[in-house]
C-alpha cells in the first residue's frame, strides 16, 4: 500500500546540496513527490509517495546523512490528494 508522507528537515541544509541528496535518494528509492526550501527558514519540506517499508528507508537516508548536519526533523501523514508521478527540486 503507498503512503504520501510530509517531511520537514531543519539544520544546516539549504545552500549545500542537500536538496539534491533527497532527490537522489529519492530516485534510489524510486519514490514520488518533491523536495523544497522553505522560505525564511532553515528547513526543506519533503513530500514523498510510496510503499510503507521504502519509505522508512528513505526517512533513514535522509535524517541522518553523513555529510549534512540534520538538528530536527518531523514525519507525518500528508493530506495530498495529487498522485505525482516523479520526484522533483522545487
Amino acid at each position: 500500500m503507498h503512503r504520501t508522507l510530509l517531511i520537514k528537515i531543519c539544520g544546516e541544509v539549504k545552500h549545500v546540496g542537500f536538496r539534491q541528496y533527497v532527490w537522489r535518494s529519492a530516485k534510489r528509492h524510486g519514490l514520488r513527490g518533491y523536495v523544497r526550501n522553505i522560505p525564511s527558514s532553515n528547513c526543506v519540506e519533503v513530500i514523498a509517495q510510496g510503499q510503507r517499508e521504502v519509505l522508512e528507508q528513505f526517512i533513514s537516508r535522509i535524517t541522518s546523512p553523513p555529510f549534512f548536519d540534520v538538528e530536527k526533523y518531523r514525519v507525518e501523514e500528508a493530506d495530498v490528494e495529487e498522485e505525482y508521478s516523479d520526484f522533483e527540486i522545487l
